[in-house]
């Protein structure tokens, strides 16, 4: 998972996680972690919805997903799962 708060807030005219903790209201040293992409986690009902909020955006844009090993090949397939195979809609 990579975060994309740097460049998101990038876009919007703030230029370094100082500017962020002030624009947003969200603790310097946590900016410093969100800019630099440091942190193990983040608060959904503070900083994230913050973040949202000031930057005008949603967590999809924030986050990045990036695979760093192939999916489980063990794991059950969509179809065992729903009965139905990707794509195709149930009628009825």
């Amino acid at each position: 998972m990579r975060l994309r708060v740097k460049e998101i807030a990038q876009r919007r005219g703030i230029k370094n996680a100082s500017q962020l903790s002030f624009f947003t209201g969200i603790p310097v040293d946590t900016c410093y972690r969100l800019w630099s992409g440091e942190t193990e986690h983040i608060g959904v009902n503070t900083t994230l919805e913050r973040l949202c909020d000031k930057l005008q955006t949603h967590p999809g844009e924030i986050f990045d997903f990036i695979r760093d090993k192939p999916a489980d090949k063990d794991g059950p397939t969509l179809l065992e799962v729903t009965g139905r195979k990707a794509g195709r809609k149930k009628k009825g």
